[in-house]
């Protein structure tokens, strides 16, 4: 097999299922047969080269495809796993629980691929703020406001606490990004706890209390492209 063969492949419709069921069965190992381990060692350095996201792209097509799937399923359907199919089609942070809940389980079929799809493919990056203030709880998706702070997240959030509205603020200064609030009072800004979830499922913790006489959390702004979710927490028995 050659690159003519690889981009022959990589362009086959649904009616090919069966061709690229076939690559796929080789290269992901799905087949034990030995015949097979010098042609996909020999090929693997130029699809993770000149076809990295051709190949996962087409993989994902074959594992998720209304049409492929029910033809490949005897093969395949141990490796899918429920929320797949949504994971190129809504922001990644509505599955980030999923993911770190999944990386535990990677000896399972369903959850190796998820994980594998979640770090070799570009989902919705947009990211998503989770908001608990006290027995409420809502979700919601960021999106840049018209002259916002970056191409990524609006200026700002408007929060209701306790009847005031406090503003969740973001400022794009170069390689610095800002975090800040405006409005409520100090005692309430002391109860403010924010996670900033990142692509790769690590947390970084912004306590309220840091800035609740003033000043504003820092981080990059190469870091503040990787935010999938923030989870705003507010909860008044924490004043104590």
């Amino acid at each position: 097999m050659n690159k003519n063969e690889l981009e022959r492949i990589f362009s086959l419709g649904c009616s090919q299922w069966q061709q690229k069921l076939s690559f796929y069965t080789i290269f992901e190992g799905w087949s034990n047969k030995k015949k097979y381990q010098y042609l996909t060692k020999k090929l693997s350095t130029i699809i993770q080269k000149d076809y990295h996201d051709l190949y996962y792209l087409c993989l994902y097509h074959l594992l998720t495809c209304s049409f492929c799937f029910p033809h490949c399923s005897n093969i395949i359907g141990d490796k899918v796993h429920p929320d797949l199919v949504k994971l190129l089609l809504e922001p990644r942070g509505i599955h980030l629980y999923t993911f770190l809940d999944l990386q535990n389980k990677l000896h399972d079929p369903k959850a190796y691929y998820f994980c594998l799809f979640w770090e070799k493919l570009h989902p919705v990056l947009q990211p998503v703020i989770d908001i608990n203030v006290e027995q409420i709880s809502m979700r919601e998706v960021l999106y840049p406001s018209a002259a916002g702070a970056s191409d990524k997240f609006p200026d700002q959030i408007i929060i209701t606490i306790e009847e005031t509205e406090i503003h969740l603020c973001f400022e794009s200064n170069g390689d610095i990004f800002n975090i800040f609030l405006i409005g409520g009072t100090l005692q309430m800004r002391e109860k403010i706890i924010i996670k900033l979830f990142f692509i790769d499922g690590s947390c970084q913790l912004l306590e309220g209390k840091e800035i609740a006489i003033g000043g504003m959390w820092e981080i990059t702004t190469e870091k503040a492209q990787e935010i999938c979710l923030i989870d705003f927490c507010y909860e008044a028995e924490n004043s104590k």
